[in-house]
């Protein structure tokens, strides 16, 4: 209650990525620095504020620098280093508390159409709201696609009704708020899921590291991204490549199709490449 009544008095004011003429962007979730972030000149940020931790003043600065904010927030995953995890789960997990990634150490599947784990994710949504960020950045969505090998048959509806109520509760809240989610993009094909996003993100759309992806694959991908980039939305894109002649590759690929493209560490723990080395053609 005391949430609501907060943002009730928030100055109310619409933003939007067309807006704002976004060109380029950095996806940093560790050791994001705010003075290295407010030096580079980049129309928008993804950041974990969590680990970022910066202040409403500080982002209130990096805005006036003329960039967008996107706070990163899974809503398929649950992690044991955020502050709603609870050490009772390791032995008696909740019924919406999924197995462990083994890739990822900390990081385990959750049942995200149970009301427990929503309540968890609208929270972590008005912190990020009051705090001032410009929007939100959704990870995990292809949480469906296991929860679907599992047997859960309506997984794919359950993930879009999600996402859908996530941005009708930001937007309430702050009008404007600005709803991305990443990976995924089969999902825009879905009208109610395209109407409530401002724009989304895209992991390993040409390379998987430095190995190409097949023709299929990247012919299925980029065919929903066109689909989204046509109805105005903003499409950003990251490969984690590292060669030189891989990553200028890359650029002019997503910039022929009218993506936003971003090259950085799979650690995401330091800023990459948010325009093509200087060699490019």
């Amino acid at each position: 209650m005391l949430i609501i009544v907060i943002l009730a008095f928030m100055p109310r004011f619409t933003i939007s990525p067309q807006n704002h003429n976004i060109s380029s962007w950095v996806y940093q979730l560790q050791n994001a620095d705010f003075y290295e972030l407010l030096e580079i000149d980049v129309d928008l940020l993804v950041i974990d504020p969590d680990d970022a931790g910066f202040t409403e003043n500080q982002l209130n600065t990096l805005r006036e620098s003329g960039k967008l904010i996107l706070a990163y927030l899974s809503i398929g995953k649950a992690e044991d280093y955020r502050g709603y995890w609870k050490k009772k789960w390791y032995e008696n997990p909740p019924e919406w508390l999924g197995e462990e990634n083994p890739d990822w150490p900390g990081c385990y599947k959750v049942k995200y159409w149970y009301s427990e784990w929503q309540a968890i994710v609208y929270s972590r949504l008005n912190e990020t709201i009051l705090n001032g960020y410009d929007g939100a950045y959704l990870d995990c969505i292809d949480a469906y696609e296991y929860w679907i090998e599992k047997g859960i048959d309506k997984a794919k509806e359950l993930m879009i009704e999600f996402v859908i109520s996530i941005s009708e509760k930001a937007k309430s809240l702050k009008p404007g708020f600005l709803i991305f989610p990443q990976n995924c993009p089969e999902l825009v094909a879905d009208s109610r899921y395209l109407n409530v996003i401002d724009g989304l993100g895209k992991e390993d759309t040409w390379y998987i590291g430095d190995e190409p992806r097949s023709q299929e694959d990247i012919e299925y991908d980029t065919y929903y991204l066109d689909l989204a980039v046509r109805k105005g939305k903003t499409v950003l894109v990251i490969d984690y490549v590292t060669e030189q002649d891989k990553i200028i590759d890359f650029f002019n690929k997503a910039r022929e199709r009218g993506y936003i493209p971003y090259v950085g560490p799979r650690e995401l723990d330091k800023i990459g490449y948010y325009t093509p080395p200087s060699n490019s053609t």
